[in-house]
């Protein structure tokens, strides 16, 4: 039943789209070109959720949401996020202070600051500049390392904790399940062991290029590479199978899995077409922030946010607002991460505060209480070239540092 109604909602969206190529829209609807992010779980129904219920609310206005999956983060593509000519664009903060240096996006109206609701301090870091927010944020990423009650991994601090309790000698199926491959992957794992051992931004600074890397953070990322088992982490045709790993850790396979919270979508997910018994739930899964340093985490955060191009302006401008105050509203967002009857919770993490401890979102995804301390204290990104340089890092590990 998901396959069909996810096929029929796919169906749907390529005939509107068609219907739009067509020049079919009813008279006097406005369009706006969205992009949203498009790293989550069940994208296709999200991106059709967020579409439906902004329409209903905005009858005026055809949103016309662009699809950036290809290349997102290729910043030599035509159709990456930062090439992209859309009006409202749903920004990764490793973009943010490029798009605020090129003026490709503009301050955002204090009216729709004012509409925002409490946001965790991480997240209006990320989009503040001086006294301006340049986007409103919508979700967080950061890493966690995951694993099963009774186990030491629960409570690990440490690099060390982690390995003294999988061991680089380990049996088949008892290692640390981890994607080492991607340039993007590799670049950000870099950072979050850099930012680890430093603990602030400014401190890791001097070490993001290649030319001044950290040796001994380079090799704390091997010690990972030795944790799992010889044939998983560095294979590029798991890479490409988004949640191959959370589906493996939902079977009983592998000590611990790292991962963004959303890896719990494909664990649970896995875990409803499951036999009784045959796969372990979310029920008691534990998760502590991601440690790649013998001096313990320092978590850093990610934040998607909505962003105004600076082309947009006069109606657009107003129409980006509307669409901007709905879709990060508090009912908007509980709604994006509620999932319908028989499916698993998104897990994305909300840049809302209060959802965190929110009674109606909690009855379907009770682990977010789980999940907040890693985000309470993290810390933004957000720097200039930063994408280019841990991409750079990233391809550099993957050819010349990571063993296969």
């Amino acid at each position: 039943m998901r396959a069909r109604s996810r096929s029929l909602a796919i169906g749907i969206v390529a005939l509107a789209l068609l219907g739009i190529a067509a020049g079919s829209l009813p008279p006097g609807r406005r369009p706006l070109r969205v992009v949203l992010y498009p790293f989550v779980p069940d994208k296709v129904g999200l991106f059709w959720q967020v579409e439906q219920s902004f329409e209903r609310r905005h009858p005026e206005i055809d949103l016309q949401i662009v699809d950036l999956s290809d290349n997102y983060y290729d910043t030599d593509a035509p159709n990456a996020v930062t090439n992209t000519d859309a009006d409202v664009v749903e920004v990764d903060s490793v973009f943010m202070q490029d798009l605020i240096d090129g003026r490709r996006i503009q301050p955002l109206p204090s009216g729709l600051r004012r509409s925002a609701g409490p946001m965790l301090r991480v997240a209006e870091d990320a989009v503040t500049s001086g006294s301006s927010w340049y986007g409103v944020p919508h979700w967080l990423c950061t890493n966690f390392l995951f694993s099963w009650p009774p186990e030491p991994l629960n409570v690990a601090a440490t690099l060390d904790d982690v390995v003294r309790a999988i061991g680089v000698r380990h049996a088949a199926g008892e290692g640390l399940l981890i994607d080492l491959k991607g340039r993007s992957t590799l670049g950000e794992l870099y950072l979050d062991a850099l930012l680890d051992k430093y603990k602030t931004l400014s401190a890791a600074r001097p070490f993001v290029a290649v030319a001044t890397r950290d040796q001994q953070v380079v090799d704390d990322l091997k010690t990972v590479r030795q944790l799992c088992d010889s044939d998983l982490c560095r294979d590029g045709d798991y890479h490409d199978k988004v949640g191959f790993y959370a589906r493996l850790f939902a079977r009983g396979q592998g000590r611990a899995l790292v991962g963004y919270s959303e890896r719990l979508y494909y664990v649970a997910d896995e875990a409803l077409t499951c036999r009784k018994g045959e796969c372990l739930g979310l029920d008691h899964i534990a998760m502590v922030p991601l440690p790649l340093s013998s001096r313990g985490s320092q978590p850093f955060a990610w934040v998607d946010s909505f962003t105004v191009s600076s082309r947009c302006t006069k109606q657009c401008l107003r129409d980006a607002e509307s669409f901007i105050q709905y879709v990060t509203s508090i009912d908007a967002v509980r709604a994006q991460l509620t999932p319908g009857w028989g499916e698993a919770p998104r897990y994305l993490m909300p840049a809302l505060a209060d959802l965190y401890t929110d009674a109606q979102l909690l009855k379907s995804a009770p682990l977010y209480p789980k999940l907040y301390p890693a985000v309470q204290h993290a810390i933004a990104v957000r720097e200039a070239g930063l994408n280019t340089a841990l991409r750079e890092m990233g391809s550099h590990l993957d050819k010349n540092e990571l063993p296969k």
